[in-house]
């Protein structure tokens, strides 16, 4: 079973309502652990653990990711999932690519972006958006290699609140460390696309 934790300690300010100019809420992120700490990501204040009868609801199917957080009062949920495949750093566009034909495949009707690969943290991670209209949200779908196998992280969030949510999005991708011991795919950058 995956673990995940919020590390105790001062929260950093990513945007302050207050700031001259500011038309953005004011958001503190937090820093949580997946893996027993061999993941470290920031996330905005007010993500739980989603208690196992929404699991339920929100994800009635065999094989939902193991770790589900949830932010109530902005209706978000933030799931992350390891699979047994390999996956080497440098194969994670060709990964994202993969995984985007399948849930094409599976989800036609949905509109999706092109694949981005983010390489502007730690890790370089490829990821894409897919907009549900008739659910009124959409996904930020992201695949990455931790400890050399395939992690998705997905960002689901409400259609109305997409542009406060694919920049949350992004300082997430962005904030993402691996434990020193399983940094086998540090990276610095640039944001780019293909």
């Amino acid at each position: 079973m995956l673990s995940v934790s919020r590390k105790e300690g001062e929260m950093n300010l990513l945007f302050d309502k207050d700031a001259e100019g500011s038309i953005q809420d004011t958001v503190k992120m937090c820093t949580w652990e997946l893996l027993e700490g061999k993941i470290l990501l920031e996330l905005p204040e007010g993500m739980e653990k989603m208690p196992a009868e929404r699991q339920e609801k929100y994800y009635p199917y065999e094989g939902r990711p193991e770790i589900i957080l949830e932010h109530m009062e902005c209706d978000v949920q933030i799931t992350f999932q390891m699979l047994e495949k390999k996956l080497k750093p440098e194969e994670v566009y060709k990964a994202v690519h993969e995984i985007y034909k399948l849930i094409d495949k599976a989800f036609p009707k949905y509109k999706k972006t092109k694949i981005y690969l983010a390489d502007d943290g730690e890790v370089e991670i490829g990821w894409f958006l897919m907009e549900m209209e008739d659910g009124g949200k959409e996904h930020m779908k992201a695949v990455f290699s931790a400890m050399e196998k395939i992690a998705l992280l997905t960002v689901t969030y409400k259609e109305t609140e997409k542009w406060k949510w694919r920049v949350l999005g992004r300082d997430i991708l962005a904030s993402m460390r691996l434990e020193p011991a399983y940094e086998n795919n540090s990276k610095g950058g640039i944001l780019w696309n293909r």
